[in-house]
């Protein structure tokens, strides 16, 4: 059997069937994925990730393939191996096994057609089969460094190509409709060339507009910049929605769906900022102008922004109950106690001011006054203070 007939008949059998086949055209894995040791501090949580083994074969042009990722999602992945609990035994060399590019994309199109699209089919989506797409039917992006052993080893002529992916979509998109967001197939082969084509011409219109959508973005990051604390509430609200709403716009259109989501109107948002003050607009502002410099990431942004900002109502109640507490306490005016400060802070306070000598260490200074309210450590606070004045 020439390559495209041994790979289409890897794809006929069962997933079990093609696991043997493959182990025993490639023999044994040399050793387990991850280093065992820290595979289980990872677990506990001792590190952010496990140390890999010396498995790889990469120069050779062959992969590694979980054998189990018909149980498990994206085992190399170590976010997906905490949530998921994959206990070790499914990283040891005798539950993986080598392959070359195309019999990888073989082995999860069958975990697909097996599972019926709840496993094997993310990693054949968005990873495996597009390289089969522009490497070999498409003659596109070729790699030249890193990947041109995997490359080379698993090589397809674009007709071999075209079959192949037919017959992977077939087993991976089993009684069930496709991703519309994979790239399409020509129905024939002699169509590949108008097909090709018309991709190139697909390609450059998005290109242009890509470009044009990045001079917008670089145009109202430059507006934002502009804005100050001396800028109006309207100016500022006005650059946050022009500027999200572009953010939002460039990926949008540029099928980036890990960007910025934006869809309120004009009104709406200018409805809903309009009870924030100056200050909290400009901190919302300053974060996103850092998300669309490429400063922090989309998840940092969500992360550090304040997600309960204080409005004008709110900010006023505060400045009340502040008042009404240095009018009862005026000695703490000048400090950075306020109505707001806890119990504990207001303990270290006492214990530095009165207490340090009389206390081993702040921790028996805090037992002694465990049944103490917070009301009454204040009061203490505030009478030591107002002696030291006097003195």
């Amino acid at each position: 059997m020439n390559k495209k007939e041994t790979y289409l008949n890897l794809l006929s059998k069962s997933y079990d069937e093609a696991v043997e086949v493959l182990q025993q055209k490639y023999d044994q894995v040399k050793d387990d994925y991850f280093k065992e040791k820290s595979y289980e501090r990872f677990l506990k949580g001792e590190i952010k990730g496990p140390g890999r083994a010396d498995y790889s074969r990469y120069k050779e042009g062959l992969e590694c393939h979980h054998i189990d990722e018909n149980k498990f999602s994206n085992m190399a992945e170590p976010s997906y191996i905490k949530n998921q609990k994959i206990p070790f035994k499914y990283q040891k060399k005798d539950r993986l096994v080598y392959c070359d590019y195309v019999e990888h994309v073989i082995l999860h199109a069958l975990i697909s057609k097996e599972t019926n699209g709840q496993l094997g089919l993310a990693g054949y989506d968005t990873y495996l089969r597009k390289n089969i797409y522009y490497w070999y039917l498409l003659e596109e992006s070729i790699p030249k460094t890193k990947k041109v052993a995997i490359y080379k080893r698993a090589y397809l002529k674009p007709k071999e190509a075209l079959e192949i992916l037919k017959a992977t979509d077939n087993a991976a998109y089993e009684n069930r409709s496709s991703n519309p967001f994979i790239e399409p197939l020509p129905e024939m082969f002699e169509d590949l060339e108008k097909f090709k084509l018309k991709k190139q011409k697909e390609f450059e219109e998005f290109r242009k507009k890509k470009q044009r959508l990045k001079e917008m973005k670089k145009t109202e990051i430059s507006r934002a910049k502009s804005i100050s604390e001396n800028s109006s509430a309207y100016e500022i609200i006005k650059a946050l929605y022009k500027l999200k709403n572009t953010l939002s716009k460039v990926g949008r259109d540029t099928n980036d769906f890990c960007n910025f989501s934006f869809e309120e109107s004009h009104d709406e948002y200018q409805h809903r900022m309009s009870k924030y003050v100056t200050n909290e607009l400009l901190k919302e502002l300053e974060l996103i102008i850092q998300y669309g410099d490429g400063v922090i990431s989309i998840c940092e942004f969500e992360k550090s922004k304040n997600q309960n900002p204080k409005t004008k109502e709110q900010l006023e109640k505060e400045r009340e109950l502040n008042e009404s507490f240095y009018v009862k306490h005026p000695n703490f005016r000048d400090t950075n106690i306020d109505y707001t400060t806890n119990k504990q802070a207001i303990a270290a306070e006492l214990f530095k001011r009165r207490y340090k000598n009389e206390y081993k260490s702040f921790m028996k200074f805090q037992s002694s006054i465990k049944k103490l309210s917070t009301e009454s450590l204040l009061d203490e606070l505030h009478s030591v203070m107002v002696e030291r004045r006097e003195l």
